[in-house]
């Protein structure tokens, strides 16, 4: 049935779907966690005098503590996708299952019925 004439889903293409958005997740974590280790080796940069210290350090702190919370949530949504597609594969396939077994269920009652 094509998809404009009703609910169609292609179980297999989803499945496949959800794993490559797993590898795209885990790109993301592996990219946030390299980010974070070259936004670590630079903390001592920012002024050594009493200005830098004073103004721009606590500055640099709080925009550095926004940068890594931000790659790593960037990383979790991609991962909080893919599980959500997971969940709606587990849905489709439960009603496609009910649904087969609802029409042998039909069926067979018909073909007692003759």
């Amino acid at each position: 049935m094509p998809a404009s004439e009703g609910f169609f889903a292609d179980p297999a293409r989803l499945y496949a779907a959800t794993r490559q958005i797993e590898q795209i997740s885990e790109v993301a974590r592996s990219l946030s966690a390299g980010f974070q280790d070259s936004l670590m080796r630079d903390v001592d940069w920012p002024g050594g005098d009493r200005f830098g210290r004073r103004e721009i350090r606590p500055q640099e702190r709080q925009e550095r503590r926004t940068a890594l919370q931000t790659s790593a949530d960037v990383a979790q949504v991609v991962r909080l996708v893919a599980d959500g597609t997971l969940g709606n594969l587990s849905t489709i396939l439960n009603a496609q299952a009910g649904a087969m077994d609802d029409i042998a269920r039909q069926q067979s009652r018909n073909g007692s019925r003759r």
